[in-house]
Formats: structure tokens, C-alpha cells, sequence
């Protein structure tokens, strides 16, 4: 947690094993000035191929370090085990406000609805962004969809290639799943063959 008010740098945590999470949004640390807003650690842990969580919390010591982060758990109940079998599995996804309404991926094709938005982008293991923005869609983004084809055919000789999805509004607050592997979603790609180098 609050990698930034611990002062760790990349050195103190890249050799870290057995995580489940990261924390990318730390409410009172944000509240404090402290730029604990880390996903840049998480994808640092992701492609040393931990596959961790994204989580953000409040870490409330005061009323006023409510509802500044938090995570969305898809579960079908608030009960206990419910709850735990959702944080275990990944059913969830970190944000410091926006909400990622639902996420599919079939044949190849990444849909996101969500709140309005200026940006919702897939950021990979490499430098392959997708992209749409309020400039392109001409107003808030509210649903965004991707063809990840290619990313897939690229990856097939990459052991820990993945995907991840952020959504950001326009008050810079943003919205974190957790990353996708290759190897989890390959049977959304049936068709899909590597090309010949």
C-alpha cells in the first residue's frame, strides 16, 4: 500500500513475491498531497509477470478521507464469501470515481461501458495503446470498443502479455481493472493464428 508515502521506489518492491495487490489510489495519502496515484507500480509488478490486483482505499483516519478511493466488487451477494470469492478471483476493479458498467471480450472485440468520460484506453505489457477520447467521440465517452486482434497475434511468443483497461474522467479521477493475461482470454480469440514473421 501508499508505495509513495513509504517511500519505496522501484528497487524496494520489484523483487517482491506472493502479492495479491497493489494499491493504486490511497484517498488519505491523495488528500495530503502525497502522490500516491500508482499505477505505474502495478504495471512495474505486472511485467515482472506478478499477477496482482489493482485496489484502491480510502485508509480513512478522518471523515474527511472518505469516499476519495475505493474498489467495485461484481459479486452476487455482500456476503462474506461472496465478497472474498470476488477479491480472489479479480472480480473487481479499483477507482478514484468513475465506474466501468460492464466489460466483454468475444472474438477478439474488448467492449467497455462506462460513466462519462474523457478517455477510456488499453494499456498492454508493451507500448500498444487503444485509445478513444472526447475529442474523437465528440463529447463524454460512454462505451468504448476495441479490436485486440493484432495484440493477441503479437503476443503469442510473450509468456506474461496482458491487458488492462483504465477510464478517466474529467476531473482527472480514474478507473483501474486489473490486468487480463493472454492465456485467460485465449478463447475469445478461436480464429486467431500468429502471423508468419
Amino acid at each position: 500500500n501508499h508505495p509513495s508515502w513509504s517511500l519505496q521506489n522501484y528497487s524496494d518492491y520489484i523483487g517482491l513475491k506472493g502479492l495479491w495487490g497493489v494499491e493504486v489510489a490511497n484517498g488519505i495519502c491523495l488528500r495530503k498531497g502525497y502522490e500516491d496515484f500508482q499505477p505505474h507500480v502495478f504495471d512495474d509488478l505486472l511485467k515482472a509477470g506478478n499477477r496482482i490486483f489493482p485496489v484502491g482505499a480510502d485508509d480513512i483516519h478522518s471523515e474527511e478521507h472518505a469516499f476519495i478511493a475505493f474498489v467495485m466488487i461484481a459479486s452476487p451477494s455482500l456476503g462474506y464469501s461472496d465478497v472474498m470469492n470476488a477479491l480472489e478471483k479479480g472480480d473487481f476493479y479499483a477507482s478514484t470515481g468513475p465506474e466501468i458498467h460492464s466489460l466483454t471480450l468475444e472474438e477478439g472485440i474488448l467492449s467497455i461501458r462506462c460513466s462519462d468520460a474523457v478517455q477510456v484506453r488499453v494499456c498492454t505489457q508493451g507500448r500498444r495503446r487503444y485509445v478513444t477520447d472526447c475529442l474523437v467521440n465528440e463529447g463524454p465517452v460512454t462505451s468504448a470498443d476495441f479490436d485486440i486482434k493484432r495484440w493477441y497475434r503479437d503476443t503469442a511468443d510473450r509468456e506474461n502479455a496482458f491487458f488492462r483497461v483504465v477510464v478517466t474522467d474529467d476531473h482527472g479521477h480514474a478507473a483501474y481493472t486489473r490486468a487480463f493475461f493472454r492465456d485467460e482470454v485465449a478463447e475469445a480469440f478461436p480464429f486467431e493464428e500468429p502471423e508468419n514473421k
